[in-house]
């Protein structure tokens, strides 16, 4: 059965108008007033439902807010121009200069990810790396030279792909290169310490994100700064924090670098080489457990020989004539070093009577002439012609065995 449609009593007139009709005919009355034809003919208004009331007040209240998040940003935008008014002239060339410079490098100003991570001008840097990279990282090559060129490069070129870890990697190398050069070569206007506080500041972003090679390399450069200071409490805590992160990568064993190039992996091994001779030396220095056992390791020492296209990790006299492979002598210095601890400091050795710790002594003293004769002798050799900004390292390489 066919719904019957409902009738509208009122006329058109008075149900536009909302007014009462009489439904007289054949004109109601207002029709009668108005002189107009009393007709029957326009749609009705459509009765809304309940749900579709609801949906409606949702609508209205979502462009409410709209509505109101527009007015505080036109607010803002407001006090904005009110602000810059009120600059005197030289103010504001120094503001839109500051614009202009944030537009370049993609930055805004509501974002100080990368303003904060200052760095002199790369004119003044670069010379300052590559000095760095031909003496001091050329012994013990912390960074691979094309590697931090090239990181370098990146992050003066690309600001916005620039990142925490990089740009502490980069104030650790300008830290050491500082420590290693003389007063009138270092870059205007900063220290070691402003470097080391920067790449400090970001020590939780070089710990806890993504782990890379570059992350272990950061935390070693800031135990080398460390390591020549009295408090021994921030380089030993470093140094654990490295070696973890190390064991992480899988530095301390071949298997973990047999699918990667020759370069790379030798990069790797030189990292962790580092990372053990500074636990080692720390280890005897505070006569506390060290964190790398020998037993845990499955790599070979440093390369015997120079490459013909790599030769860092050795000492050469100024003709030609002589050299040394320095780094892999310090590696099996702290080897030794290692010894020195199981044998007269570990928990174990205390237990062991005089005559025992005596014959211990002896024997480390024996490993030691063995092991650092040859070493002694190439230095001694080496005295007169070797390069002045490398003799630093000359002089460690003795005080480490002076201490044993």
């Amino acid at each position: 059965m066919e719904r019957r449609k409902a009738t509208r009593q009122a006329c058109d007139l008075c149900y536009n108008k909302r007014i009462k009709c009489d439904s007289a005919k054949p004109r109601c009355a207002h029709c009668v007033v108005y002189d107009v034809k009393c007709t029957y003919a326009a749609a009705s208004r459509k009765v809304v439902s309940r749900k579709q009331g609801a949906r409606n007040k949702e609508d209205t209240e979502a462009l409410q807010s709209r509505l109101d998040r527009l007015e505080a940003h036109l607010k803002f935008l407001q006090d904005k121009v009110d602000r810059l008014e009120s600059l005197t002239p030289q103010d504001a060339a120094t503001h839109q200069a500051s614009v202009a410079m944030s537009e370049d490098v993609g930055l805004s100003e509501d974002s100080n990810t990368h303003g904060s991570m200052n760095l002199p001008p790369l004119e003044e840097v670069l010379p300052i790396i590559e000095k760095y990279l031909a003496t001091f990282n050329s012994i013990l090559p912390l960074f691979h030279p094309k590697t931090l060129l090239h990181s370098v490069k990146q992050w003066y070129w690309h600001p916005r792909q620039r990142d925490h870890i990089t740009w502490a990697a980069i104030n650790v190398a300008l830290a050491l290169a500082q420590r290693q050069s003389d007063r009138s070569e270092s870059v205007p206007n900063k220290s070691i310490a402003e470097y080391l506080d920067n790449a400090q500041s970001v020590l939780t972003q070089v710990i806890m994100s993504d782990i890379d090679l570059v992350n272990v390399q950061v935390l070693v450069g800031l135990v080398m700064l460390f390591q020549g200071t009295q408090n021994l409490r921030p380089p030993m805590i470093l140094i654990a924090t490295a070696l973890r992160l190390a064991h992480k990568l899988g530095l301390h064993t071949r298997k973990s670098s047999v699918h990667l190039d020759g370069a790379e992996a030798l990069q790797r091994d030189r990292v962790f080489w580092i990372a053990y001779i500074l636990d080692k030396d720390l280890s005897v220095r505070t006569k506390q457990p060290p964190i790398q056992l020998d037993a845990d390791i499955d790599l070979d020492l440093p390369p015997e020989e120079p490459a013909s296209d790599d030769d860092m990790g050795f000492f050469f006299t100024a003709d030609g004539r002589s050299r040394m492979n320095f780094f892999r002598a310090r590696v099996q210095l702290a080897q030794i070093q290692g010894g020195v601890y199981d044998c007269l400091y570990s928990a174990r050795s205390q237990d062991l009577t005089a005559d025992e710790r005596a014959q211990n002594a002896m024997r480390i003293r024996v490993k030691l002439i063995r092991g650092t004769q040859n070493g002694y002798e190439t230095f001694k050799t080496m005295e007169e012609g070797l390069p002045q900004e490398k003799q630093p390292l000359q002089s460690s390489y003795r005080k480490a065995g002076i201490r044993l």
